[in-house]
């Protein structure tokens, strides 16, 4: 299971940690904020992928470990091409034309906010013209209980996930082969809480919650961390678990975009592919689920076959 040591050494007995969701410090804001900061608050439900990514990061871009900066946004460019093209051929990444920069904040408490959630750290891709495609927060919990809650309250607010709506589909037509012509509604919403179960993060296509909007797609995937603390006076060590709370969100037109072409490579070569990025878009990695390819290519065909006669019958 994926984990993540930090070692933190101090002189005191003290410890203080920002930027989670156990604070019960919060800031209300009526405007949306047009500079990412410490408790800016930016709303993401508000995200309009219109705003200025200059303005947003002027005062928390992360330059430390990278190159670029607000007058200088080449080393922004990604991918690099030369440096990932072993990576590319050997594990079967394919690179969209056309390049994109990302941007990293510094990590600052309740950077951005959304549905009671607070994050601590933020990215954003955008095109070559600086207009943002993809926005990711991230958020710690080192509460199971209050990651539920923030689970349950986008569930409400966004409704069933992608998987629900395929689970909710999957069951009935297969009442529907039994004979039974009344669906008993069920409760789809325990999906959200399996990162819970051991070996969740092995559990492939079933390790993330996905909403598809009419603009935008939302994703949720959850890893389970850990981190250290030790006092140099006394030596006592005191470890903490806790969850690393990753929402990511995209422009519905470049999702499209992205999962097009991935399906032109694999028509072409007969194998999956996953698109190289400096994050990961769940459903769109065919690297290691061709198979989800290839029932979407069918269930594709099913559905022109059928239109087709339908407009057979219509004609007659």
């Amino acid at each position: 299971m994926y984990k993540l040591c930090i070692f933190y050494l101090t002189f005191t007995t003290l410890f203080f940690s920002c930027g989670g969701n156990d604070s019960t410090v919060k800031k209300s804001t009526l405007l949306q904020p047009k500079v990412l900061e410490k408790n800016s608050e930016f709303d993401i439900y508000a995200l309009t992928f219109n705003e200025d990514v200059r303005q947003l990061f002027s005062k928390s871009l992360d330059t430390i470990g990278n190159e670029y900066s607000l007058k200088n946004l080449e080393p922004a460019l990604s991918p690099d091409k030369e440096k990932l093209e072993y990576r590319q051929e050997r594990d079967r990444f394919v690179i969209m034309p056309e390049e994109r920069y990302f941007f990293q904040s510094f990590s600052l408490d309740s950077i951005a906010t959304l549905e009671g959630i607070y994050f601590n750290k933020v990215d954003i891709e955008t095109n070559k013209d600086l207009k943002i495609t993809t926005f990711i927060a991230y958020s710690d919990f080192y509460s199971t209980q209050k990651l539920d809650t923030a689970l349950h309250k986008l569930y409400i607010k966004y409704g069933k996930t992608l998987r629900m709506k395929k689970q909710e589909e999957f069951n009935r037509e297969y009442d529907s082969l039994r004979g039974i012509t009344r669906y008993k509604p069920k409760n789809y919403e325990k999906y959200l809480y399996e990162y819970k179960q051991e070996g969740y993060a092995y559990s492939g296509e079933f390790n993330y919650t996905e909403w598809v909007l009419d603009d935008r797609v939302l994703q949720v995937k959850i890893h389970e961390n850990s981190e250290m603390k030790m006092d140099l006076i006394t030596g006592e060590i005191d470890q903490k678990n806790f969850h690393t709370f990753e929402f990511l969100s995209i422009k519905k037109q470049e999702y499209d975009s992205i999962k097009s072409f991935l399906f032109e490579n694999m028509k072409k070569y007969g194998r999956g592919f996953d698109i190289l990025k400096p994050y990961e878009i769940k459903s769109l990695n065919y690297r290691n689920d061709y198979s989800s390819y290839t029932y979407e290519m069918d269930r594709i065909k099913q559905a022109e076959m059928k239109a087709k006669y339908l407009r057979y019958l219509e004609g007659k």
